[in-house]
């Protein structure tokens, strides 16, 4: 049977998780990378299996989340009736579920690929039927869906791959094809093929052949594109290609489909199974592959990894390892990428039937250590999105406990560089991530007492800024980030204090402070006790903490009168004096750039004005809120 053995492998573990009463309570939340928003659950009814198919973000931060709806009746429990789609917006509720395709018997839709452009136009190729071909749906601005079949040159097996729209909506898909190579070739060997197509689905190249080694079976493909130039490139699995079992290779394509250079071998360890490759590209063309191959550390075991190239395809450093574990196994990795080439990486861990993301800046290095996106077993089949706007999405099939049925959930986080720009009003932090001065990307519910002051500060040091209440002596922060119950509390001050968080004593810790006739009272053991006092300011000065000369401790500082004075010596006197702003605003210090250095910054009518190159000039805007709440400045996500 022509089915993807990971897609059925993964449907009967979560059958058999279900069955055995393993699974997540629908309205827990994921302690995940930066979480914008709480999770949610796509579908609607909770009456089939509903199996996550394929995720994808627009720039503009909408998400699109395919998912199939399979009987619980009869023989169609192993196949569709129907394949739904919903849009996410930045803010506001989603679309309701739109049925894409319907079907009432069985041998459809297993092999499910779907892209968007930035225009909003989308598509998605399915197997319409076993061994007949691949079909194709249009959606988003080409006004409703339409179908059309996708043709290939031979009556053979047909398998979709691969899909990618170009700017324009045409697109260029990728099938597996058996005895299409050679006459001779044996029904169970797989050679991949390729057309490009305008957007209405007439093809505008001929079929081109994708791999040149044509030796055994070639599978599992996965393109992404350079929608400036529409060049793109193809990376597959291949058997017994380079000397030892599964083998990873590419090839790069200009957009008229002829090959650039010859296909290439992804990674440099050979020795044992590499292959299920992914592969995302920024808009310059510089791509990252992630796969599944052999841990070094253990060869009984897989683990996931990666590899950056230029757009010529030249290696970016080694591959590294991305998954950290030490037991089990891991499969199934989908990376996304945003335009400045910041990339996401998720992936199963089995056999509990894990799923873990891990996000990565555009050098590399990775943001934080692998994170577990499910609390306990029961989430499997991770797939990200990443947009331009500051947030990613993460999309993901859940067994569920209730009648053996499955769900899909997803949800989206921040990633955005430098420090993010958010609003604390009763109860809840809206975040401007992707500095568009529209709609808030991060809606954070925490606290909502009266009198609480919200503050963002690294409490815990994992390199995101919690969010952090105080109110009569006591902090409470989310450190973590699950939208709940505090998990860090600190009693420290009292009330009439002016709270403060800053890593003071430079040990990768937001420290607990509180400002009281002129002095700067601090925490930095976390115990309530006074361990660091400085005397700085005077009545009438607004006390803040920032590191602005970059040495990695937080400086106290006083706004006054338009001015700010800071002690980066921490000795009681003024160092530093950034004349910025005028009386009345409502002064911040925050990197804004990113450069390691924390910004002058001021809030005035609904603008945050920052000092980025602190000489007294505004080298940083943007118009958010209508100047109802309280301005902040963190990196939540780490980047």
């Amino acid at each position: 049977m022509r089915v993807s053995t990971l897609s059925f492998l993964a449907r009967i573990f979560a059958l058999l998780l279900s069955i055995a009463g393993i699974g997540v309570a629908l309205d827990q939340p994921v302690n995940a990378q930066s979480p914008a928003i709480p999770a949610s659950r796509v579908n609607l009814t909770h009456d089939a299996h509903q199996i996550l198919q394929s995720m994808a973000m627009m720039p503009d931060g909408r998400m699109f989340v395919l998912w199939e709806y399979d009987s619980i009746f009869g023989h169609e429990i192993d196949f569709p009736e129907r394949l739904l789609l919903r849009e996410y917006p930045v803010t506001g509720a989603a679309t309701d579920p739109f049925v894409l395709y319907r079907t009432k018997g069985g041998g459809c839709c297993f092999m499910v690929r779907m892209s968007v452009n930035e225009s909003g136009q989308g598509i998605f190729i399915f197997d319409k039927n076993i061994f007949g071909g691949i079909a194709a749906r249009r959606f988003g601005s080409f006004q409703g869906p339409s179908g059309f079949w996708i043709p290939a040159s031979s009556p053979s097996e047909i398998v979709p791959e691969a899909v990618v729209l170009d700017q324009s909506g045409g697109f260029v898909t990728i099938w597996a094809s058996s005895g299409q190579e050679t006459p001779d070739q044996a029904d169970l060997r797989l050679g991949l093929f390729g057309r490009r197509y305008d957007p209405t689905g007439h093809p505008i190249s001929p079929e081109f052949h994708v791999n040149t080694y044509r030796r055994n079976t070639q599978r599992l493909a996965a393109i992404a594109m350079d929608r400036s130039s529409g060049n793109f490139v193809v990376v597959w699995q291949s058997k017994e290609q380079d000397g030892s079992g599964l083998g990873l290779y590419g090839q790069r394509f200009a957009a008229n489909t002829e090959k650039l250079g010859g296909e290439f071998l992804i990674p440099t360890t050979t020795a044992g199974d590499q292959g299920e490759g992914a592969i995302a590209m920024d808009l310059k063309g510089n791509f990252v592959v992630a796969w599944r191959g052999a841990d070094p550390a253990n060869p009984d075991r897989n683990a996931i990894f990666a590899q950056r190239f230029k757009a010529n395809g030249e290696r970016i450093g080694g591959e590294f390892q991305v998954s950290e574990a030490i037991d089990g196994f891991e499969d199934d990795s989908k990376i996304a990428m945003d335009g400045q080439g910041n990339f996401v990486i998720t992936w199963n861990h089995w056999p509990e039937g894990l799923a873990y993301t891990r996000l990565y800046r555009a050098n590399g290095t990775p943001v934080r250590d692998p994170v577990q996106l499910t609390l306990v077993p029961g989430y499997i089949l991770p797939q990200p999105g990443f947009a331009a706007n500051g947030t990613f999405g993460v999309a993901w099939t859940d067994v569920g406990r209730e009648e053996d049925l499955e769900d899909v959930y997803v949800q989206r986080f921040s990633a955005s560089p430098g420090n993010e720009f958010c609003l604390f009003r009763r109860g809840e932090l809206i975040c401007d991530t992707g500095r568009t001065g529209g709609d808030p990307e991060v809606r954070y519910p925490f606290g909502g007492q009266a009198g609480e002051i919200g503050l963002l500060g690294d409490v815990d040091g994992d390199g995101r800024a919690d969010l952090c209440l105080f109110l009569a002596g006591v902090f409470r922060c989310d450190t973590g980030h699950d939208f709940g119950a505090a998990e860090t509390r600190i009693r420290f001050g009292q009330s009439g204090d002016v709270p403060l968080l800053g890593d003071v004593d430079g040990d990768g810790k937001a420290d607990p402070c509180v400002y009281r006739s002129g002095q700067f009272l601090c925490s930095t053991a976390h115990d309530g006790n006074v361990s660091q006092t400085i005397a700085f300011g005077q009545p009438g000065d607004v006390p803040l903490l920032g590191d602005v000369d970059g040495d990695g401790r937080a400086d106290p500082c006083v706004f006054r009168k338009g001015v700010f004075l800071c002690d980066t010596k921490h000795d009681g006197s003024v160092n530093v004096t950034l004349p910025f702003g005028q009386p009345g605003d409502v002064p911040l210090l925050g990197d804004f750039d990113g450069d390691g250095k924390a910004d002058p910054c001021v809030y005035r009518a609904g603008q945050l004005l920052c000092d980025t190159k602190h000489d007294g000039t505004i080298g940083g805007r943007l118009t958010f809120g209508d100047g109802d709440g309280a301005p902040l400045l963190g990196n939540l996500d780490g980047l």
